[in-house]
C-alpha cells in the first residue's frame, strides 16, 4: 500500500474550506481516537517544521466506510 498523504492543519482547513481551529479540534478528536497520527517536518512554503497528518489503518477503515455510506445514500436519492 502506498504512503499516506500528509497534510498540515493549514492544508487541510484550506481545501475543506473550514477554520484552523475548527481543523485543530476535529484532529485532537480523530487523535485520540487513533484514525490519524502526525510527524513533524519541513512543509513546502513554510519556515519551520510543521505537523503533518495522515490516517492510521484505523482511519482509513473508517473514512472508506463513511465514503461507501454517502455513495449508497446519494444512490437512494437520486431513486427517490
Amino acid at each position: 500500500m502506498p504512503p499516506m498523504p500528509r497534510l498540515t492543519q493549514e492544508g487541510i482547513a484550506e481545501k475543506l474550506g473550514k477554520s484552523r481551529q475548527h481543523v485543530a479540534s476535529e484532529l485532537r478528536k480523530l487523535k485520540a481516537e487513533r484514525q490519524v497520527e502526525f510527524e513533524v517536518t519541513h512543509a513546502p512554503m513554510a519556515r519551520t517544521k510543521r505537523k503533518a497528518f495522515y490516517l492510521t489503518q484505523k482511519g482509513i477503515t473508517r473514512a472508506m466506510q463513511l465514503r461507501e455510506r454517502a455513495e449508497t445514500e446519494r444512490g437512494c436519492a437520486a431513486l427517490g
